[in-house]
């Protein structure tokens, strides 16, 4: 693994290499900025300015640069603290930590970057590694205060959906709509068979021209929380979650904003944390602790198939 400074556009970011895999990691929102395998580039990216479009704290996430691999904690939706202790206060669109520079240190072990936290009293450490074909994402987190808070991280990934992608959930057998009204998963709180959907549309099956946005999760928590991309030429892309991360949501956008396919492994269900502490599918660290949790993400295929 060679590690080396870099710049994403016009942004200070490193660039981690080993193999045929490359990944661009920026300070600002920790954020995986390019994955790129056999050369390939394989999230999203917005090549409508050679300016990284700044966001600042408290932004809308759809107003920022829309593209790459953020992290959202402690919240996905925007809205207020539910529970004890912090009850009311506001947690931003997509939480805090995609719009705010964190700081970096070069180690053997990767780059490991740290950010506190401003809504609530958290340290969130984050370390990116690669081994290829394996990128690993490995997260510590610390309660800083004298009181237990709630807390929902979610890898938010925005994987380039191709004509014919497939979705691949191992042993998963239901999923509950979370976006509202939509074309083919219903109302909200809806829950179809996976990947069949109510309406007769194969879920696992994607393509820009359903021109459809849809947000769903998988119904219940999973011991082995594994998703899949399989891409056109048979290139996989494996999301495997480690001890931690019990929930995964499904976000896609097919042919409306962009054409991208995001598994979001999460410690919390339903975006909105009220939804989620209401449910209790929430996750939850206790005063003046640390907990651990992370995600490994696998090529297969490509050029070496």
């Amino acid at each position: 693994m060679n590690i080396k400074r870099t710049h994403y556009k016009d942004i200070d970011a490193c660039e981690i290499t080993d193999g045929s895999l490359a990944v661009t990691v920026s300070d600002f929102g920790a954020k995986l900025q390019s994955i790129r395998y056999f050369g390939k580039e394989y999230l999203v990216q917005n090549n409508k300015s050679d300016k990284y479009r700044l966001s600042k704290y408290g932004d809308c996430f759809t107003e920022g640069e829309l593209s790459g691999f953020d992290d959202m904690f402690p919240c996905i939706s925007a809205g207020r603290y539910k529970g004890e202790n912090f009850s009311g206060i506001l947690l931003p669109d997509h939480g805090e930590v995609w719009s705010r520079t964190w700081q970096h240190t070069i180690t053997d072990r990767g780059v490991v970057l740290s950010v506190n936290g401003v809504a609530l009293p958290y340290t969130l450490q984050k370390t990116v590694s690669i081994s290829c074909p394996d990128i690993t994402l490995s997260y510590t987190l610390t309660n800083n205060s004298q009181s237990a808070f709630e807390y929902i991280w979610a890898a938010h990934p925005l994987f380039v959906l191709e004509k014919h992608t497939q979705l691949e959930l191992p042993d998963v057998k239901e999923i509950i709509n979370v976006c509202g009204k939509q074309r083919y998963l219903g109302n909200d709180g809806e829950i179809h068979p996976w990947p069949i959907s109510n309406a007769g549309r194969d879920m696992s099956l994607l393509d820009p021209a359903y021109k459809c946005q849809n947000k769903y999760y998988v119904e219940n928590e999973r011991d082995m929380n594994l998703s899949r991309i399989r891409y056109p030429d048979n290139t996989t892309v494996t999301f495997l979650a480690q001890s931690g991360v019990p929930y995964l949501g499904i976000w896609t956008d097919e042919g409306i904003d962009m054409n991208c396919v995001a598994p979001e492994p999460c410690t919390g269900a339903y975006d909105a944390q009220e939804r989620a502490h209401t449910s209790g599918k929430i996750s939850r660290i206790e005063e003046h602790t640390s907990c651990s949790f992370g995600l490994t993400i696998s090529f297969e295929g490509g050029a070496d198939k």
